[in-house]
């Protein structure tokens, strides 16, 4: 029997993901190749190949941009979050845990001189902290926006998202609750040969999966009709 995951407000087939995870291969080759390379994030932070990495996620960095976050992740608190920190791992209630410190890592950038956009930072945190930091471009922000919405007002933290929107608690509610179905994507993915997909991080594969499924929602894929609203 088939098991249904949980994507925002959105029910879906866990064979539908895989399928996604599949077309998304076969259709963003280029972006696994060169945006997500060995998958294994930057010890040093944000660097050039960082950098020049994120045009591949189509990071539309001006000059001044890449000045002010390279300028910000020389004084960035890299020490405090692991290279392999997990977003599962980063609990909202924990105070003083992962969670602060990835929000103070992110925090750092939002308020440096420049003010980069919330999408380019995460693209390029993403990089440097691949299991930690979901990218969050239009789409993962409008599919996940009510529940993201929700879960700031559930904060009790004294600083909060300036959004009004706290995405990652919500994001990791729903991974957290798909692992089983993550470990089968990852089998099949390797079973078949998509070793680069299947070495991705869950926060990755759940990106590229949001993505697809959001895509075919919006233009009535293939598998559009077996998306049911939870």
């Amino acid at each position: 029997m088939t098991q249904d995951f949980q994507l925002a407000n959105v029910t879906v087939r866990s064979d539908l993901g895989a399928l996604a995870l599949v077309e998304y291969a076969a259709s963003a080759a280029d972006t696994l190749a060169w945006y997500d390379g060995d998958g294994a994030g930057s010890a040093d932070g944000i660097t050039a190949a960082v950098i020049g990495r994120a045009a591949f996620m189509d990071a539309r960095l001006t000059r001044t941009e890449v000045c002010a976050l390279v300028a910000a992740a020389a004084t960035a608190p890299w020490n405090e979050v692991p290279l392999d920190a997990r977003l599962s791992a980063a609990d909202p209630g924990q105070r003083g845990g992962l969670y602060d410190a990835a929000e103070r890592l992110h925090r750092h950038f939002l308020d440096a001189a420049g003010r980069v956009g919330a999408t380019s930072i995460s693209t390029v945190l993403h990089l440097t902290r691949p299991g930690l930091y979901p990218i969050l471009d239009a789409t993962v922000r409008q599919l996940y926006a009510d529940r993201a919405e929700a879960a700031w007002h559930a904060e009790t933290r004294p600083e909060r998202p300036y959004s009004g929107r706290s995405y990652w608690p919500a994001i990791r509610d729903d991974i957290t609750a798909a692992a089983d179905v993550l470990a089968d994507w990852r089998a099949q993915l390797a079973g078949s040969g998509q070793h680069g997909l299947a070495r991705l991080s869950d926060v990755r594969l759940w990106d590229i999966v949001t993505r697809q499924i959001a895509g075919a929602g919006q233009n009535a894929g293939w598998y559009a009709a077996a998306i049911r609203v939870g």
